[in-house]
């Protein structure tokens, strides 16, 4: 197990370390408490390396809100009991001054096979607030996807890109 002063120590990427996937926004204490199964350390090798380093290369710095999730944690978000944080292999983040949407358009265009699942979390007022982002997963029951999740609903891409107001790709 991977605690949070060892992931301190490991970079998976030129600008990222495992530690930087042991938050929470609400929960900081039980994020920074948390152990990581070193099985999954790969995981996270290959999401910073094939999804955030390009989308970091391309917008500039970026901040992981979520990243892992013990079961303790999952729970206290009330995370689904099948959350892809919870093996390592999802994180929400948010991207300087850009809007998340912007992100996710990015990420669907540069990184069409990197990515599992793209959720757009709009806030209250219908404008990006933050960007969830999966691995793809080996279980063909799971499909990929482009998701934007509004007052709780979950809407396919497509449906609601027409939507969203944002400025154009850098």
């Amino acid at each position: 197990m991977t605690t949070r002063a060892q992931a301190d120590e490991i970079w998976l990427s030129e600008n990222f370390k495992a530690s930087e996937w042991f938050v929470s926004a609400d929960h900081p204490e039980v994020a920074a408490a948390m152990e990581l199964p070193d099985e999954y350390l790969y995981k996270l090798r290959i999401m910073a390396s094939t999804i955030l380093q390009p989308l970091r290369d391309k917008f500039g710095p970026l901040t992981i809100l979520s990243g892992y999730r013990s079961e303790e944690l999952n729970k206290l978000v009330k995370g689904s009991e099948s959350s892809q944080h919870r093996l390592g292999e999802a994180v929400d983040i948010v991207c300087g001054s850009y809007p998340a949407s912007i992100v996710a358009k990015a990420i669907m265009a540069m990184l069409p096979y990197s990515y599992g699942q793209v959720i757009l979390y709009l806030n209250k007022d219908g404008k990006s607030n933050f960007l969830h982002v999966s691995l793809p997963q080996m279980d063909s029951s799971k499909h990929r996807g482009a998701l934007i999740n509004h007052k709780g609903k979950f809407l396919q891409w497509q449906v609601a890109a027409g939507y969203i107001n944002d400025k154009a790709l850098p």
